[in-house]
């Protein structure tokens, strides 16, 4: 875990993705001066992104703020996300949008709502109800309650309708973890049901570094 890492509390964090009021967008290739780096508002930049994801692309994006530490720390790590192609489930690290505007990445904490049925015998069928389901949010009547991994505070009742992304594996401190990874595993499984005692662990953690130091 990263050293000196503090719980933070406010679900409205002004240091999620748009917390950052600019963020570096890519050099023209007509650009004749490498000093000359064109900026695009980060709101403005997700939205670019996600109509990338309408079109199946994969994307990237550098993590900014605190929210999501340890896993992802502030512009040292990159997220990779696409559109949704399957029911999301605890553990999952999902950029949305707010009602406000404001984008956000954070993982679900929780899943809730009524399942719905959507079973066919004939198998073109049932791929084409399983798009459909996707499409509309995956289940009928669901909401997500979603946290950062730096946050004792669950933000509730995230509509399918507001989360455009699906994060598939991040660049962490230049490795690329996927679902499979270790630790990847341990923040979508464990850290995700202990939320109460992050707090004291991540204090524990601390102590421990500042003493061996």
């Amino acid at each position: 875990m990263r050293k000196g890492s503090k719980i933070r509390k406010d679900t409205n964090m002004q240091d999620d993705i748009n917390s950052q009021n600019r963020a570096e967008g890519r050099q023209s290739a007509n650009d004749k001066n490498p000093g000359n780096i064109r900026t695009v508002d980060t709101g403005e930049y997700l939205s670019m992104l996600r109509e990338l994801t309408e079109e199946g692309r994969e994307v990237g994006f550098r993590i900014t703020g605190s929210s999501m530490n340890p896993f992802l720390v502030h512009l040292r790590d990159t997220a990779i996300f696409k559109k949704p192609d399957r029911p999301l489930c605890r553990g999952d690290i999902v950029f949305y949008q707010r009602d406000s505007g404001q984008y956000v990445c954070h993982r679900i904490q929780r899943v809730c709502g009524r399942a719905a049925s959507r079973k066919s015998r004939d198998p073109a069928s049932a791929e084409e109800s399983q798009r459909s389901a996707v499409s509309a949010g995956f289940r009928d009547g669901v909401t997500y309650d979603l946290i950062g991994d730096n946050q004792i505070e669950t933000e509730h009742g995230v509509r399918p309708d507001q989360i455009f992304g699906l994060v598939v594996r991040v660049n962490r401190g230049g490795k690329v973890l996927t679902p499979e990874s270790f630790w990847w595993k341990f923040f979508a499984r464990v850290w995700i049901r202990i939320v109460p005692l992050r707090y004291p662990i991540m204090r524990i953690v601390s102590m421990f570094h500042r003493g061996r130091g």
